[in-house]
């Protein structure tokens, strides 16, 4: 399910069809995708809040809804998530009932760039993600920290993770990645002044407040 360029103010969900509900049938939905809907402020009460449909979904994208604000996803019934990827909708503000709500530990892939109160919240969520192999961070202005050592040391399939552009980040991890092959650490790492990628083998961080894992 893609929804792209639309008008919608507020995020559909599925009812009815001719008076029978469908909503009893099991959900065969793997994707949803919205992508550049400028007046879309809202997901409550929609389709990312039925659970009997977002517990199939192994891909949620979401990028350049601007005015979303409302966004109160329910991640933990999420069981199959293998993606989700958020971008580009700077106001979406943290419901108390998001607030120490975690990641399904199938999610393998989690990119977050520029997401509002939802980005320190996601970041949050990443203790026990045994399976999550490639972490992207992009232009997060509301990220200070990553979690604890204890956290990173969870992560045990993490292979790949990129900070870039978060300028108020105060400390990365200092260590190579539970994953990691065993190679050198300057081996596919580059640095930049408020960039950091980290591939394979080690976290570092240009302010020099790091935590060894």
């Amino acid at each position: 399910m893609e929804i792209s360029k639309v008008g919608l103010t507020k995020f559909p969900r599925i009812g009815r069809l001719n008076g029978e509900s469908i909503e009893i049938k099991p959900s065969k939905l793997l994707f949803v995708g919205v992508e550049e809907c400028e007046c879309l402020t809202s997901l409550e009460g929609s389709l990312l809040l039925q659970i009997q449909y977002i517990r199939s979904i192994h891909v949620l994208r979401i990028s350049d809804c601007r005015e979303l604000q409302s966004a109160p996803f329910s991640f933990e019934e999420m069981s199959e998530l293998r993606e989700l990827d958020i971008r580009n909708c700077p106001k979406p503000r943290t419901s108390r009932e998001i607030q120490g709500k975690i990641l399904s530990p199938s999610l393998g892939k989690l990119t977050i760039k520029q997401s509002g109160e939802l980005e320190q919240s996601l970041i949050k969520s990443l203790h026990g993600l045994a399976n999550l192999s490639e972490l992207l961070l992009e232009n997060c202005p509301g990220l200070v920290s990553l979690p604890s050592a204890d956290v990173c040391k969870s992560l045990k399939s993490l292979k790949f993770m990129e900070i870039i552009g978060c300028g108020n980040l105060s400390f990365v991890w200092r260590a190579r990645l539970p994953s990691a092959p065993d190679i050198s650490e300057n081996q596919e790492l580059q640095q930049t002044r408020r960039s950091w990628l980290v591939s394979y083998s080690t976290c570092i961080c240009s302010c020099h407040r790091c935590c060894s894992c």
